[in-house]
């Protein structure tokens, strides 16, 4: 699905089918909170790189956001965004009392270092550190990123 027109024409039809009310759908069909930003990050060689980065808090309806956060040079905003609406459709099919989210840098991690990758992790974090917490995001590793 290349945008979120797509994804919402399907949640429509099968609301439809399901009987869910067109309000409801209507609700969910816009993300409630969405962060577009860059952050520096110092490179081993003293220089300071700026990192394009996006967090879409799509839907809380059902309890915390939850939503991995991905390090891709072509994460765009509008990828995001999709991915966060996926989110929510997937912990509501699958009955998890959680909401959906997506964060991604635009960066590849594979030109870092591991220094330059745990500065890029953690000014990253620091820049979204408001909007994390058990009762409100529940970030994950998602592509490019791990447990670290």
């Amino acid at each position: 699905m290349n945008n979120s027109s797509e994804i919402y024409k399907i949640l429509r039809k099968a609301a439809k089918i399901a009987k869910v009310s067109p309000s409801f759908i209507e609700k969910i069909s816009k993300p409630e909170k969405i962060l577009s930003f860059e952050f520096p990050v110092t490179l081993d060689n003293g220089r300071t790189k700026k990192f394009q980065s996006f967090v879409v808090l799509h839907n809380n309806f059902r309890g915390p956001y939850k939503g991995g956060i991905r390090f891709y040079q072509g994460v765009s905003l509008e990828e995001i965004k999709n991915l966060a609406a996926i989110m929510t459709f997937k912990t509501a099919l699958l009955d998890l009392p959680f909401g959906g989210a997506k964060a991604g840098v635009k960066v590849d991690p594979k030109t870092l270092s591991v220094g330059e990758l745990e500065r890029l992790t953690r000014g990253f974090i620091r820049a979204i550190y408001p909007e994390i917490g058990p009762k409100v995001y529940v970030p994950a590793s998602d592509l490019n990123t791990n447990s670290k």
